[in-house]
């Protein structure tokens, strides 16, 4: 299947719907969260997909700072990360299943907005509540290949299972 990057006009709307990567104030804000409601830990574990913008020098210089440990993506085993496999995927399809043409950014965005809005309470409360199995997968590889041959398949949404 070809596949190619749409491209969209800009419009000042659309300024704020792109993803400007300013991880360190929003890094800086979780991590006065953490300590706002979980108190008692003394080491956060954090995982990411190693995209760029979470390997940037800053990014990396915070997380040394802060004494945060990080858990290695597992190689080649993108399907463990919540957003690929339940909210990427489902949304994806979304978009596509309403063969909508979108000319920008902002039309996007709102669809994306929309779609968040309809899903009903069990698609979030499912997807969450497998998360610490996953998360132990993750840790228990320490950056090797994982193969997770589990899935639950909804309209939808591919919701990973352990």
């Amino acid at each position: 299947m070809h596949r190619h990057k749409q491209q969209f006009p800009s419009d000042s709307e659309d300024d704020e719907l792109k993803m400007e990567v300013k991880a360190t104030p929003q890094l800086q804000t979780l991590k006065e969260k953490i300590a706002e409601k979980r108190s008692n830990l003394e080491t956060i574990m954090y995982h990411h997909d190693n995209a760029k913008p979470h390997v940037e020098d800053r990014i990396k210089k915070f997380f040394a700072e802060n004494n945060w440990e990080i858990i290695p993506q597992p190689s080649c085993s993108p399907d463990v990360a919540l957003t690929d496999c339940v909210l990427n995927r489902s949304y994806k399809n979304f978009l596509r299943s309403n063969e909508k043409q979108y000319k920008n950014y902002t039309e996007v965005g709102k669809e994306i907005f929309q779609w968040i809005n309809t899903r009903p309470q069990n698609f979030w409360s499912r997807a969450f509540e497998k998360l610490p199995n996953i998360w132990n997968s993750v840790i228990e590889a320490n950056g090797e290949y994982i193969s997770l041959n589990w899935a639950i398949k909804a309209p939808g949404m591919c919701l990973l299972l352990t």
